[in-house]
């Protein structure tokens, strides 16, 4: 008895411990993404990295990560293993929210877990994806403000299946996900904003400039006869100026 109970609080120590283990691997897998989703970087940098971690959190080989556009079409940002049939018609024929499955899982902004060949083929409506092998297809909205932004899909052609965990941590670091977008949304619009004005000033520079030397001109030649005039003046006619003249031509030719 005294042995049994032994190996029963062996069992669950190490039980306890590879749990901690797990718990602590996910929170350093979402500090990595809050890192880089926090560095200055563009979106697609940004999605790259999330995309890298999404394929380790989950242990499958290939994923995808769309944007919607503001006409409500699908935008391809990133994506492994996907077959080129796909990617191009992804990229041709862009999807809609409402679509297919990432377009499904847009609409509904909620998580779409189909975990057979089966399930797939009842949302693949294009053509491309039907034609493919997939047996395993995850699709999480990115939502900021209760708005989808993105979407972030992971997918195999095998068996392999991820565990629940993994996928409970692909939904949490969507939401971290969907604010960087956000972030870098915002960033790249006041780099524009700045880029504009800044564009804005050279020209109005260039402007002043032109007209600066436009004036310069202008007045240069009646300056020169004023002041040929005014050295004839206080020199060969000076004696027929008053003292007050005088004084004026002096102070001409001298500036």
């Amino acid at each position: 008895i005294l042995v049994r109970g032994t190996l029963i609080d062996i069992t669950k120590r190490k039980l306890a411990e590879e749990e901690i283990k797990k718990t602590n691997e996910e929170l350093l897998t979402l500090n990595r993404v809050i890192y880089h989703s926090s560095g200055i970087m563009g979106i697609k940098e940004i999605l790259d990295s999330v995309l890298t971690e999404a394929l380790n959190i989950s242990g499958l080989e290939g994923g995808t990560i769309c944007l919607i556009e503001p006409d409500g079409k699908l935008k391809l940002i990133c994506q492994r293993e996907t077959s080129e049939a796909t990617i191009r018609e992804l990229e041709e024929n862009k999807i809609k929210v409402g679509d297919c499955l990432c377009g499904n899982c847009a609409h509904d902004n909620c998580p779409l877990i189909l975990y057979n060949r089966e399930d797939v083929l009842r949302y693949a409506t294009r053509e491309a994806l039907r034609d493919e092998d997939i047996r395993f297809h995850a699709a999480f909205p990115l939502t900021s403000k209760e708005k989808c932004v993105g979407v972030l899909c992971v997918f195999t052609r095998t068996d392999k299946k991820p565990e629940d965990r993994s996928l409970k941590l692909l939904e949490t670091m969507s939401v971290q996900v969907a604010l960087a977008i956000e972030n870098a949304k915002l960033i790249s619009g006041l780099e524009q904003q700045v880029e504009d004005r800044t564009s804005q000033l050279k020209d109005a520079y260039k402007e002043l400039e032109s007209f600066s030397y436009s004036i310069s001109h202008d007045l240069r030649t009646p300056l020169r006869a004023i002041y040929g005039f005014s050295q004839i003046l206080s020199g060969r006619h000076r004696a027929s100026l008053n003292d007050e003249g005088k004084q004026y031509m002096d102070y001409v030719v001298a500036a």
